[in-house]
């Protein structure tokens, strides 16, 4: 149920992506990377493959970041590369918190 739900919600992930790179020409090979790594994680979800999904995903929101338009290429680099190894290293230590907090920080299961 739940890798169905993903695999759909990467595909449209994708189809999104790949629309916006064929209309925003400056920003064609972040997007298009992007809907790249959405589809390959929709494929690793209807796989029921955890962390390729997982890793699939946070490289494509590096790419989505880096499509942005809000500041110069090297901040949103930048960005990516702090805001992905961080979502990384959480859900990592995800199932840690879970257990040293005694349940207070649920973890699915």
């Amino acid at each position: 149920m739940v890798d169905t739900i993903l695999s759909y919600v990467f595909v449209g992930l994708f189809a999104l992506l790949a629309l916006l790179g064929l209309l925003k020409r400056s920003k064609r090979i972040a997007l298009w990377f992007a809907a790249a790594c959405a589809a390959g994680a929709g494929v690793a979800a209807y796989s029921d493959a955890f962390w390729p999904m997982v890793g699939l995903a946070l490289l494509g929101l590096w790419a989505g970041v880096f499509a942005l338009e809000v500041a110069d290429a090297g901040w949103r680099l930048r960005l990516g590369l702090v805001l992905v190894p961080s979502l990384l290293a959480f859900l990592a230590l995800w199932p840690t918190a879970d257990r040293m907090t005694g349940g207070r920080i649920p973890c699915p299961r």
